[in-house]
């Protein structure tokens, strides 16, 4: 900073003038400490959220697990529902490319679901899990309107409202951690 800004400066918390990058962290609790300790609305126990897991403004998994749970079943059923159309002879589509293909991708999206639930991820793979869900749903769900199926367009369908809600779940409203 330089000139009248530089002037103007001054540090919120006297020790943050010195602090290297590792005591960033240890300030900014202390001055949260401080602030809950002198807003008695703060102090309060209805308004203590409690001990603070993972990274702020998201969902634990113990609020994500229904809906990947629906989101598997919803799976499993759209792949009987595309195995039957595989090997049914009265479907019209057994045996055909576009039914495989079908099977096959409801078989990978179950698979990427029971990765999510069994397997913790670094975040970039979480991500990258996420956007191939969306992608395949989106695909499958074509192919499987394409190939006259209803029954197994409504159970992606439902996949697919299930991965939304998931989706959205994962991050408060910003308002949630304002104090009342």
């Amino acid at each position: 900073m330089t000139g009248d800004r530089a002037a103007r400066w001054r540090p919120a918390h006297p020790a943050e003038e010195d602090a290297p990058g590792a005591k960033q962290k240890e300030i900014a609790v202390a001055r949260n400490t401080a602030t809950r300790e002198a807003d008695p609305a703060r102090r309060s126990p209805a308004n203590d959220p409690g001990p603070v897991r993972g990274r702020r403004g998201r969902a634990g998994p113990e609020t994500l697990r229904p809906f990947l749970i629906l989101y598997i079943v919803a799976t499993a059923v759209a792949l009987g529902f595309a195995i039957w159309a595989l090997s049914d002879g009265s479907s019209g589509v057994e045996g055909t490319l576009g039914a495989w293909a079908v099977t096959v991708g409801v078989a990978l999206l179950l698979l990427a679901g029971l990765l999510r639930i069994a397997v913790k991820m670094p975040r970039w793979l979480g991500i990258t899990f996420e956007v191939l869900i969306v992608l395949g749903l989106a695909g499958t769900i074509f192919a499987s309107w394409l190939l006259m199926q209803p029954w197994l367009t409504v159970a992606l369908v439902a996949a697919a409202v299930a991965d939304a809600l998931r989706l959205s779940a994962r991050r408060k409203p910003v308002h949630a951690d304002l104090p009342s």
